[in-house]
């Protein structure tokens, strides 16, 4: 307040002191002449101070506004506009336009509140009260140019005025996204957004443009829905069929309330994108890019703004793709040989008369890597003789054990001759993503005096990269059921030869 008003307002307090006086030395006068004398000074005082506020200025102005919050103890011209709107909407307030925001001020505007329905009727000149003032006033809310007005209790959470973004910047680790085939929900862009000084605001809207990066079909054909996120929590879904070429790829998505950022504060706006669960094998590899064309909020004033020309909302975009599951997740199986000396060559021992079984010939470990579980579902074991005319001279049975139970059993060979593959069908065993089980491959040996193979033949085993075709005796499927191609089976295992003898000198190293 400046110096002049702070002298009328002296003024004025002085005249209403010496109003004070002079209705107490009347207080012992006749009552008829001590009162008619007493009205006539009220009178006077009263066109006195009439005259003094018309020097403030302090009658109601049809153009009246208000742009912070006011409340006991509240000072300066703001508040003189206020009293005197409140007396020249029919509010009493005993001292007049004092500009100072007191005890009559505070039941004067909580009368006004009441009798507009504004709840609750406290008193204070908060964001709701003051929109409906300037409103009806014919003034504005401190809003920003283009904003329209409002004045309902959503406004009550958001502290301050006139609220504008600050900044707006693209989240640097989310760019060049893979989305996966049936994957949920993956980020693919997100803003970082400041709010100024003047006030908290919150996002209610966002508008966004898929444009075709190396892609040449639908969105659709890629996607099946994209959500919206504000610090951690999902404001929006829809379906991508929403995005098509008639609209350009682009729409506005309106969000569910909490968006909040506090005044001078950052929060963060995510765009995350699930693939459809049977993405073409051609269209994988394609890519997109996203822009966020504008983001609207709300201020405390209740002003609606649309933003498009801060920081990055001003065409700058952020490219992702589409990618098989496996390939999402970085499926692999990964073979390798363990620290065990089972694999190594040495003599087995077989029986001359009866069948040898449950003899350890293959040692080895199995890891899922990435971020999907991958189920076994056949595997294959390659075995190599010298010496006997075929394998299944010599082997009977094979049986496959992983972290200490039997799983599967193969009795039967894909083909006849020195080399063959040995089929554990209907394994369907499970590793956890980032697992690691260890696996065992067990023999049974005919005895060799019924069979074609003679003392000193040889046998040896062996998976993976060792075998000539890798998925035609492996079959591990990733969570979205996708086999795993050969690049994705990786590393393998192989025993040395094993000399078959049924009688000889037998060491064991101690």
């Amino acid at each position: 307040m400046s110096i002049a008003n702070n002298n009328t307002v002296a003024r004025v307090a002085a005249v209403v002191a010496g109003l004070g006086l002079v209705a107490s030395s009347f207080a012992f006068a006749p009552a008829a002449s001590a009162q008619s004398s007493v009205d006539a000074q009220i009178a006077a005082l009263m066109a006195q101070i009439a005259a003094l506020q018309a020097q403030t200025g302090g009658t109601a102005s049809a153009n009246a506004s208000f742009n912070r919050d006011l409340t006991l103890g509240s000072t300066g011209a703001d508040v003189t506009a206020l009293q005197n709107w409140l007396i020249a909407n029919g509010a009493s307030i005993p001292a007049g336009a004092t500009g100072y925001f007191g005890g009559q001020t505070q039941a004067a505007l909580a009368k006004w509140q009441a009798s507009v329905g504004i709840t609750p009727a406290a008193g204070y000149f908060g964001p709701i009260t003051r929109a409906k003032v300037n409103a009806s006033a014919g003034g504005s809310t401190g809003g920003n140019t283009g904003g329209t007005t409002g004045g309902d209790d959503d406004d009550t959470d958001l502290q301050g005025g006139a609220g504008s973004i600050e900044d707006a910047t693209f989240i640097s680790n989310l760019n060049n996204e893979e989305v996966g085939e049936d994957e949920d929900d993956v980020e693919v862009a997100g803003l970082e957004i400041e709010a100024d000084d003047g006030s908290d605001i919150e996002i209610t809207a966002v508008r966004l443009d898929f444009g075709q990066g190396t892609a040449d079909q639908d969105f659709e054909d890629y996607a099946s829905e994209v959500s919206v996120w504000f610090d951690g929590e999902e404001l929006a879904r829809v379906d991508a069929e929403d995005f098509d070429d008639d609209n350009s790829y682009s729409k506005t998505i309106s969000l569910d309330s909490g968006a909040v950022i506090d005044a001078g504060e950052t929060g963060e706006l995510t765009v995350a994108v699930t693939g459809i669960s049977n993405l073409d094998s051609a269209d994988a590899g394609d890519t997109w890019n996203v822009e966020f064309e504008n983001v609207r909020f709300r201020d405390a004033d209740g002003a609606t703004i649309t933003e498009s020309a801060t920081g990055d909302i001003n065409g700058v975009t952020r490219t992702f793709s589409f990618a098989t599951f496996a390939s999402a997740v970085d499926a692999e199986l990964k073979i390798s040989e363990d620290d065990d000396d089972i694999n190594d060559a040495r003599t087995l021992e077989v029986d001359d008369s009866d069948n040898t079984d449950d003899v350890e010939v293959l040692s080895f470990t199995l890891e899922a890597e990435g971020d999907s579980d991958l189920e076994i579902k056949n595997w294959g074991v390659s075995v190599t003789v010298t010496g006997a005319t075929d394998t299944d001279a010599v082997v009977s049975a094979l049986t496959l054990w992983i972290d200490g139970e039997e799983v599967a059993s193969a009795d039967t060979v894909s083909s006849a001759g020195t080399t063959e593959f040995y089929n554990f069908d209907d394994v369907d065993y499970t590793i956890g993503a980032g697992d690691t089980v260890e696996v065992l491959v067990k023999a049974d040996f005919n005895d060799i005096e019924t069979t074609a193979f003679d003392e000193g033949d040889t046998i040896s085993f062996a998976l993976g990269e060792e075998q000539t075709d890798v998925t035609a005796t492996i079959d591990v499927e990733d969570e979205s059921g996708e086999q795993l191609v050969d690049a994705d089976i990786t590393g393998s295992v192989d025993s040395g030869a094993f000399e078959l003898r049924s009688r000889g000198i037998m060491v064991t190293f101690i």
